[in-house]
């Protein structure tokens, strides 16, 4: 099987544990997906720089020039019984609405689990139970009032377990339900998308 073209220039590394070295850098083009497959991932979408490392798949921002703001944060992949998933749609004043999975940050001594949890709840209302984990990623962003900021974490299958609407606080979050293909390119970060397309090849 032929390989992919010459990868483009090294992106730099980034470890967001404090106190470990950052891996050596690596191609713009990851090694391998988290999926094992016959070729090596490519970024989602041209202007991302994709680098993967023992630890997480990290996605650069083209704008090097800002100071990202580590926050640890962790998001889930929820599937009804039509084979459609759960986002929200986000719709901040004066903003154009966009689509992220459910979840965010990691709150104190909360583990990924348990944010994940509180945040499916907080955000759609929905009662989830995390399940495998589908990837760790970083991927930095502008944030709604410009703060650049890089969310990095885990990204879970969860299974569906009810609903409890007083549970969400966040009136401008909307729970939506799309096909996993449409999410891919529905989605605003480009972590997300790779995570869905590596949960759909997972099965």
């Amino acid at each position: 099987m032929s390989a992919w073209p010459p990868a483009r220039p090294s992106c730099a590394t980034w470890s967001p544990w404090p106190g470990r070295p950052a891996p050596t850098a690596r191609s713009a083009i990851a090694r391998r997906s988290a999926s094992p497959t016959s070729r090596a991932a490519r970024p989602i979408r041209g202007t991302t720089c994709l680098a993967r490392t023992d630890r997480l798949i990290a996605f650069y921002a083209p704008d090097e020039s800002l100071r990202y703001a580590d926050r640890h944060a962790a998001f889930g992949i929820a599937e009804d019984a039509q084979g459609q998933i759960a986002l929200v749609e986000v719709t901040k004043p004066g903003k154009s609405p966009y689509f992220d999975l459910p979840g965010g940050a990691v709150d104190g001594e909360e583990t990924e689990v348990e944010a994940l949890v509180r945040e499916f709840g907080e955000e759609t209302g929905l009662v989830v139970e995390v399940g495998a984990h589908v990837v760790d990623v970083s991927q930095p962003f502008l944030k709604s009032d410009g703060q650049p900021v890089r969310n990095y974490g885990g990204i879970y299958a969860v299974r569906l377990a009810g609903e409890r609407p007083e549970l969400k606080v966040e009136d401008d979050h909307r729970l939506v339900w799309l096909d996993p293909r449409d999410a891919v390119v529905a989605l605003r970060h480009d972590a997300h998308s790779w995570a869905v397309a590596a949960w759909m090849r997972k099965g």
